[in-house]
């Protein structure tokens, strides 16, 4: 008898654990539903909605005063206890502007040093932001480079919130050969657009 009880509870179980499997879905224009099975593939969509429905060229200016870096470490006590230590750069434009970029890869560094993101873009003092991802799906121009980040919610509001921006750089005279340096040397902002926030 306990042994049917045993077989009926396992397979509840197991039918139960096999029923909680999830997908969000995404209409498209065409009414067709489209399956999206990882978080890499929904902000792939999100990327892709933003510049099909979004998109307007329009060119930025450069910050052209004095750009000075410092490097810093951040230490922070993560949900399991224990202390990491997270690298981070403090960009300062002029005297009261400064963005803080939170980011391990030093080639994106270059696109605030080049004063091509700076603060008054973003109608702000100051502006904290990080992992900038090249989307190479969204364009096979060698003209044009398009990338996504996180911009973090300024304090008071909240430290634990972030939403995803999308920015394109354009430069004329860049070929399939142009090297990044090259590239942001005479390159232009000429697209940025806030997205989805992320909690």
């Amino acid at each position: 008898m306990k042994k049917k009880y045993l077989i009926i509870i396992v397979l509840l179980l197991l039918l139960g654990c096999s029923s909680q499997k999830k997908y969000n879905y995404s209409v498209s224009n065409n009414k067709k539903k489209t399956m999206i099975r990882t978080q890499e593939e929904q902000e792939k969509l999100w990327a892709q909605n933003i510049f099909k429905n979004n998109y307007k060229k329009t060119e930025y200016d450069k910050f052209n005063g004095v750009i000075t870096k410092k490097d810093s470490l951040f230490q922070f006590i993560g949900i399991d206890s224990l202390t990491y230590f997270e690298k981070y750069s403090v960009f300062q434009f002029g005297e009261k502007q400064s963005i803080v970029f939170i980011d391990e890869n030093s080639d994106y560094q270059l696109i605030f040093e080049k004063g091509l993101l700076h603060p008054a873009i973003f109608g702000l003092e100051k502006v904290k932001v990080g992992y900038i991802k090249e989307l190479c799906f969204l364009s096979n121009n060698p003209k044009i480079k398009r990338f996504s980040f996180q911009e973090y919610c300024q304090e008071p509001y909240s430290v634990h919130c972030s939403r995803i921006c999308y920015f394109e750089l354009t430069n004329e005279t860049a070929t399939k050969k142009t090297n990044w340096n090259s590239f942001l040397e005479n390159a232009k902002l000429t697209f940025l657009k806030a997205g989805s926030i992320i909690i």
